[in-house]
């Protein structure tokens, strides 16, 4: 019987450090689904100086100020990007990648700040970003998914509300659609 109870006593300490572990591993890796947005693409022109090699036009330090538009507060504000890019003029494929930095108007003092690719192949576009929270966003992790998506007819408006060393934003010529997540880490 000793045995018994003994036995019982040490499963249900197992049993009860095994629920606490979980318990701890899905708090720190809680996400944040189902996030989407709407990404109008403001260039700054000043900043697009290319340079060519053949057919490959090369683009160094492009500068965007993009407004994204979201029902989520995580995602819903101004978003600077810089981009590098080679582009072949002949059929049409490109590389476009960067930095991003991402002010969500609810989190004042907060960003998001991370690393994008665009690819263009085929009539294919497609883009992946990754970002880290800092401020109130601090902990957490955004990964985004970016698809080609059209211009919206208050486009040119909406971009002359942004600026970057006093040029003002001029809509490009397609928009981008957003959809992502966040990870969620553990905070002490």
């Amino acid at each position: 019987m000793k045995k018994f109870g003994l036995f019982s006593l040490a499963a249900f300490a197992v049993a009860l450090l095994l629920f606490g572990v979980t318990r701890q591993a899905n708090a720190q890796a809680a996400r944040i689904e189902g996030l989407t947005a709407y990404e109008y693409d403001c260039a700054i022109l000043e900043t697009f100086n290319p340079t060519f090699t053949g057919q490959m036009m090369h683009l160094r330090d492009y500068v965007h100020v993009n407004i994204l538009v979201s029902d989520s507060p995580y995602l819903n504000g101004i978003n600077t990007t810089i981009a590098n890019a080679e582009i072949n003029l002949k059929n049409g494929s490109a590389a476009i990648r960067g930095t991003m930095h991402l002010e969500p108007t609810a989190y004042p003092g907060s960003a998001w700040d991370g690393q994008w690719v665009f690819v263009a192949s085929k009539g294919a576009l497609f883009g992946r970003a990754v970002a880290q929270g800092s401020g109130e966003l601090a902990g957490m992790t955004l990964f985004m998914d970016l698809t080609d998506a059209p211009v919206a007819d208050d486009a040119e408006a909406m971009c002359a509300t942004v600026s970057y060393d006093g040029y003002t934003g001029v809509p490009e010529s397609s928009f981008t659609r957003v959809e992502g997540s966040i990870a969620v880490s553990s905070r002490p």
